[in-house]
């Protein structure tokens, strides 16, 4: 790890890569499919690295149902060479992409018990933002790094998650309260974006959600105006 370097960084776009893959070994479906199937194979690729799914031994129906599965024009065998072929292109490369570098740190923190005893010394308190949007080996990094002690702090939203290629579910918030067993929840009640009348029917749509911290959000009375100021330079302020 010592000799990781920029030079390690896969620098070219993970999906200009997985293209050429597809047009070189798969030519006939790579010219089928559309944009926004190629990108969903790439974000597939993340999804079952960083969620820890065992591709080749995922049952096909199972897989085939899941939300996520890039495109029906691709069976589960031809996934499986596809995603060989780009981690023999990275190999060759010796090259690194951002989930590497991510699997990489929690087996290091895993294997090393000297390293993993530095990392969780060296910070007085660990603050996960977004903490919805974090993926399942994210998480696990957390709880690596935290340990038995209660230096970790997170925020974030239960009623929210955008990452979910990524192998997010959005009972990261919930689960939170229940591994780190001391922990407080502290519900922020006003939000400062929207007036009272969007965040209202925000509230009544949001509460048939029922795996989430229960909370009722208060929006702006009245919206609030920016006066701009003219100033001549910057000493005038």
């Amino acid at each position: 790890y010592d000799k990781l370097t920029m030079e390690t960084v896969l620098l070219e776009d993970s999906q200009e890569v997985f293209e050429d893959i597809m047009s070189e070994h798969f030519e006939e479906t790579y010219y089928l499919l559309s944009g926004y199937e190629m990108k969903q194979i790439v974000q597939f690729y993340t999804y079952i690295q960083e969620g820890g799914i065992d591709l080749p031994n995922t049952n096909e129906e199972t897989l085939y149902s899941n939300r996520y599965y890039p495109t029906k024009r691709l069976n589960k065998q031809q996934l499986i060479e596809i995603y060989d072929k780009y981690e023999t292109y990275k190999l060759i490369k010796s090259k690194m992409d951002f989930t590497d570098f991510i699997m990489k740190f929690k087996n290091l923190l895993l294997t090393d018990d000297h390293m993993r005893k530095r990392v969780q010394t060296a910070y007085q308190f660990i603050i996960s933002d977004e903490h919805q949007d974090q993926s399942p080996t994210f998480i696990e990094i957390e709880k690596l790094i935290a340990g038995d002690t209660n230096k970790m702090k997170a925020m974030g939203d239960s009623d929210q998650t955008l990452f979910n290629f990524r192998g997010i579910e959005t009972y990261n918030m919930l689960e939170f309260k229940n591994h780190y067993k001391n922990s407080v929840v502290t519900t922020l009640s006003y939000n400062m974006r929207c007036p009272a009348k969007i965040v209202d029917i925000s509230n009544n749509l949001i509460q048939n959600n029922k795996l989430r911290y229960e909370k009722y959000l208060y929006g702006i009375e009245k919206p609030h105006y920016l006066e701009m100021l003219e100033i001549s330079n910057k000493y005038d302020v």
